[in-house]
């Protein structure tokens, strides 16, 4: 089965990188495992850097998502979706006052008009450092785990 997908914890940030094609189900569900681990772990303090090259979950993958979030509550996250594709820009846009909010309005415990997650250029890892309250000296490592897992993705 060929990989869409990919993530690793580094230093306490999770990366998940997308490739160009929608996740396949069972990719899907591996990863939301591990998001969820990995909050259990840092219950106050979860980072998430999304790097997209234009594949994003269908909409069922996003339902599953959200019926798991709606499990937990009280908890502090942060989100950044590196992207340049206008497709993912209009639909986390679109989706704000919906599943995203919710999302972290749960995760967080906050109102929904306290988003924690933005949405910024593919490029901008300083800018998506910076909004998860994480050292800018962490860029380099942050783009060299990327590099790797698209790498993974790459390779199949």
């Amino acid at each position: 089965m060929k990989r869409t997908l990919a993530f690793a914890v580094t230093d306490g940030l999770m990366v998940l990188v997308h490739g160009t094609e929608t996740p396949s189900d069972p990719e899907w569900d591996r990863y939301l495992d591990a998001w969820f681990a990995y909050q259990n772990e840092r219950p106050q303090q979860a980072r998430l850097l999304i790097a997209t090259n234009g594949g994003t979950p269908t909409g069922n993958q996003r339902h599953r998502m959200v019926q798991r979030i709606l499990t937990i509550r009280g908890r502090a996250a942060r989100g950044v979706l590196l992207t340049e594709s206008l497709f993912a820009r209009v639909l986390i846009n679109a989706l704000e006052a919906t599943w995203v909010s919710e999302f972290f309005r749960v995760v967080k415990g906050a109102s929904a008009d306290s988003p924690v997650y933005r949405v910024v250029g593919r490029q901008d890892v300083r800018g998506a450092l910076t909004w998860l309250e994480l050292p800018a000296a962490r860029e380099a490592d942050v783009r060299r785990v990327i590099a790797e897992l698209e790498a993974e993705i790459a390779r199949g």
